[in-house]
């Protein structure tokens, strides 16, 4: 990670006669975070070899940043630009890098986080006690601790199903294991855990909102007149309420993280 440490520093101070002065310590700052999230990403893929073009995004995202910066916005350059410098990294991992089973961004964050904490408690011989320490600073069940751990494994080491059976052969793997009536291993996951994210929406609207969507949008997908009869309310007014569950979906945060699902 040391190693780029002066190259970045001559990037952001030509950076800065482009998009104006940074003073110094906003550029340690900004140098020393995107060294740490291009390291970091790099090893979670484990792929080393890809750190200088994370380094590279890091910058892009620098650059965006200072393009967006402005000082009446309260917070320093390097402050503001973290979420920018993580966001790109983040962005060429998925699109690039990534290999085994492909997930929403949100959730590879999860994964690697829990694998991190695993890596800092790596002294701990107890996998349980290891797991339970994992579970309270993340404030997750040990199940899903367990499960995140099992899929950081699944993120690396998988087989693509397109890789040749043999490498005189050059037969596709997928063509001998293809089952038509099952799903592939990335949908089950992504339904799983869409699943999962739908229903920490839901959370948000009362018991009778959710009743209406459930029931609109379900398996049975009534009518606004049909799901008023059941609740002794009119079809407009059903209408309204279903409006206006939607809206407040739209504002949460646990509503963007599903929107990840589809468009993965």
């Amino acid at each position: 990670m040391y190693r780029y440490f002066g190259y970045l520093r001559n990037a952001i101070e030509n950076m800065s006669l482009e998009y104006g002065e940074c003073d110094e310590e906003s550029m340690e700052t900004c140098v020393k975070l995107i060294a740490c999230n291009a390291a970091y990403y790099s090893r979670a893929v484990g792929n080393r070899d890809i750190e200088e073009d994370l380094i590279q995004e890091g910058l892009t995202g620098l650059a965006k940043a200072w393009q967006r910066y402005s000082p009446d916005k309260g917070c320093k350059l390097s402050t503001y630009a973290e979420y920018w410098i993580k966001n790109y990294i983040m962005e060429a991992v998925n699109s690039q890098y990534s290999t085994g089973i492909k997930m929403p961004k949100n959730l590879r964050e999860r994964i690697w986080k829990v694998n991190k904490l695993n890596d800092k408690y790596s002294d701990i011989k107890n996998e349980d006690t290891r797991v339970t320490l994992i579970a309270d600073e993340l404030k997750l069940t040990k199940d899903k601790v367990y499960e995140y751990m099992e899929l950081y494994f699944c993120m690396g080491y998988l087989e693509s199903l397109d890789s040749d059976l043999y490498e005189e052969d050059e037969t596709p793997l997928v063509e001998m294991i293809r089952d038509e009536n099952e799903c592939s291993v990335e949908e089950a996951v992504m339904q799983k855990y869409m699943k999962e994210e739908l229903n920490e929406c839901l959370q948000s609207l009362n018991k009778r909102e959710v009743e209406i969507l459930k029931m609109r949008y379900g398996d049975e997908k009534m009518t606004f007149e049909d799901i008023g009869r059941i609740l002794n309310i009119s079809g407009p007014r059903v209408s309204q309420l279903c409006k206006s569950a939607f809206e407040k979906l739209l504002r949460s945060a646990r509503c963007r993280a599903l929107m990840e699902y589809l468009s993965a």
